[in-house]
């Protein structure tokens, strides 16, 4: 029987999400995988709705802005949890997808000489994939710019970001979300939670406007009251909406910058107008707007004014301007990734030393 394959992963959607695009590409071919993340995480919830198996250990937090000892306490104890838990399952291999609730996870995997690949979707690395980059089998990076931070890395692999690859007839998502069949549709979408600045600056730069275009607005649950009401019947707001659903319908994008959002538009094919959630760690939205601008499939705003929005709304719809940012965001399309993720799982296993048996105390 093939041995299981445990997931490390938590904190953020950006982390879970892909961790569980792939989960589900590995449970089509029969894989067993097991999900170890924070106790009491948002991870706990997804994991499970998915149909996965979830353990929770101790993980601690790394706060950039305020720094506390006492976290590597609980990290410690994650680690030692972690530990038992594998020792426990016998994994073929551990995978990282990034997070302070993936340090124990990739740390067990280190100290008990199990095989550990990484994966990464930002162009700058987050802290735990540098931690243990050159201890990994591979990293494998959504962004090829991803190369030049991980020197230590003995293999780097450059994979697009897995996705849900669920994609709906334009006419079908647009009959759904009650739009019209003909004319531009912009998504505004601030990631998992929303974004309070869109749902502010949004509407106002939409009343600046002197092309048309529709406007599905995803407001996140609780930012709802943060938006600005609009006067125009052609500008829906709704406080969630199926984002395959959303994409699929969608002509362009107004959006933050965090990877899976990134992914998900190149899979569909909309080109998009970025605004970088500033403070984020190590700039790291920055960077892969800045990727995705260089590559002609979209624009990066800075500057946090309604005047600003508008006027690159306006250039972004265009006709013609718009028709080559999707094609340049269709040449960026993550099709595949998860399938490309488990070739690179199933050579690592083929590689596996057969000291980690010793150290498991597995006859």
């Amino acid at each position: 029987m093939t041995s299981s394959v445990i997931f490390a992963t938590g904190g953020t959607g950006g982390h879970i999400y892909p961790a569980i695009a792939v989960a589900n590409a590995g449970r089509e071919r029969g894989e067993q995988i097991i999900f170890l993340g924070q106790q009491g995480g948002m991870e706990e919830n997804i994991t499970r709705n998915a149909g996965f198996r979830f353990i929770g250990v101790p993980a601690g937090k790394w706060d950039r802005h305020k720094p506390n000892p006492l976290q590597a306490i609980s990290a410690t104890r994650g680690t030692l949890s972690a530990m038992k838990v594998v020792r426990r399952e016998r994994p073929g291999l551990i995978m990282g997808f990034g997070g302070f609730a993936s340090f124990p996870g990739c740390a067990s995997a280190t100290l008990l000489n199990i095989p550990l690949v990484l994966h990464d979707g930002n162009v700058f690395p987050g802290k735990v994939t540098r931690w243990f980059a050159s201890r990994a089998w591979a990293v494998i990076g959504a962004q090829q710019e991803s190369c030049g931070y991980l020197t230590k890395a003995k293999r780097f692999i450059h994979i697009p970001e897995p996705i849900r690859e669920h994609r709906i007839p334009k006419n079908e998502a647009r009959d759904k979300l009650g739009f019209p069949l003909s004319g531009i549709l912009t998504l505004i979408m601030g990631g998992s939670q929303g974004s309070e600045t869109l749902n502010r600056l949004v509407p106002e730069a939409y009343k600046k406007l002197h092309q048309n275009t529709s406007v599905l607005h995803i407001t996140g649950a609780h930012l709802k009251h943060c938006l600005d009401s609009s006067t125009c019947n052609t500008y829906k707001t709704v406080p969630y909406a199926d984002s395959s659903l959303a994409w699929s319908a969608a002509d362009l994008g107004i959006t933050r910058s965090g990877v899976s959002t990134l992914a998900e538009a190149a899979f569909h094919g909309v080109p998009l107008i970025m605004l970088p959630l500033p403070g984020s760690a190590n700039n790291h939205q920055l960077l892969n707007a800045r990727a995705v601008e260089k590559a002609r499939a979209g624009m990066v705003l800075e500057d946090e004014n309604a005047s600003a929005l508008a006027h690159n709304w306006e250039k972004a719809l265009n006709p013609t301007a718009l028709y080559e940012a999707s094609k340049a965001a269709q040449s960026r399309s993550p099709a595949g990734a998860s399938e490309q993720i488990w070739k690179v799982i199933d050579k690592a296993r083929q590689d596996t030393p057969p000291m980690m048996h010793e150290r498991l105390g597995i006859s």
